[in-house]
């Protein structure tokens, strides 16, 4: 999966994203998922690495995009709800201070 982590002051917004998914755009009617940004330009990492990333307390928004990374959220406990878009699950988790 891919994790960017972009911080803004003492909180981190996390977006995971299935592989295969990066550089491609999916629409639904007038609903759009564009992960050809380089927005989404992050690392590649193992589920372990992503683990130990959202166990961080700085951890605010995870943006989950892509069935394994949705599983991976579900797995942790940090998704419940999700919705799709073109097929493509997604969901995110907000920790409330």
């Amino acid at each position: 999966m891919i994790v960017e982590i972009k911080e803004d002051k003492d909180r981190k917004i996390i977006t995971i994203v299935d592989d295969e998914l990066i550089g491609n755009i999916f629409n639904e009617g007038e609903l759009v998922i564009d992960l050809s940004s380089k927005y989404f330009d992050g690392e590649k990492k193992s589920e372990a690495e992503i683990k130990k990333i959202l166990e961080e307390k700085e951890v605010y928004l995870v943006n989950f995009i892509g069935k394994r990374s949705v599983v991976l959220g579900r797995t942790l406990g940090l998704l419940e709800d999700t919705n799709t878009i073109a097929g493509i699950e997604y969901g995110f988790f907000l920790k409330m201070r």
